[in-house]
C-alpha cells in the first residue's frame, strides 16, 4: 500500500515540476513514479537488479540505475521530440504544396473561362458579321 502513496507523491512532484517548465526534474520524478509501479508489478525484482546494479555502480563510480533509465528516457523523449518535429514540419510543406496546387488549378480555371468566352466572342462576331 505504501508503493502506492509514493508513486503519487512522485506523479504530484512531477506535475509540480512541469507545471513550473522544470522539465527534467518533471522527467525525473515521473520516472520514479515508474520505477515504484515496476517494482510492485515484478513482485521487488525490479527494485532488487536496481539494487545490485547500484552496489556495482559505487564500487566502480559509475552511474546508478536510476541515471542510467533517466538517460534513456532522454534519449528515447529526444527521438520522439525530433520524429514529431519532422511530422509537423513536413505537415507543413504538404498544406503548403496543397495551397500552391489549389492556386494552379484557380488559376487554370480562370484562364480556361477567359479562352472560352474570347472564342464565344470571336464567334459572335464572325457570325453577327
Amino acid at each position: 500500500m505504501t508503493e502506492g502513496f509514493e508513486a503519487a507523491a512522485h506523479g504530484v512532484e512531477g506535475v509540480v515540476h512541469a507545471s513550473g517548465g522544470d522539465w527534467d526534474s518533471a522527467e525525473d520524478s515521473f520516472l520514479s513514479a515508474a520505477e515504484v509501479g515496476t517494482g510492485v508489478a515484478t513482485d521487488g525484482l525490479s527494485v532488487a537488479a536496481e539494487a545490485g546494479w547500484d552496489v556495482g555502480a559505487a564500487l566502480v563510480g559509475g552511474p546508478t540505475a536510476h541515471q542510467v533509465l533517466h538517460a534513456g528516457v532522454d534519449v528515447v523523449g529526444e527521438a520522439v521530440a525530433d520524429g514529431v518535429t519532422a511530422a509537423a514540419s513536413a505537415a507543413t510543406e504538404v498544406e503548403h504544396a496543397a495551397s500552391e496546387a489549389v492556386d494552379t488549378v484557380e488559376q487554370a480555371a480562370s484562364d480556361a473561362v477567359d479562352e472560352v468566352e474570347q472564342g464565344a466572342e470571336e464567334v459572335w462576331n464572325d457570325i453577327s458579321g
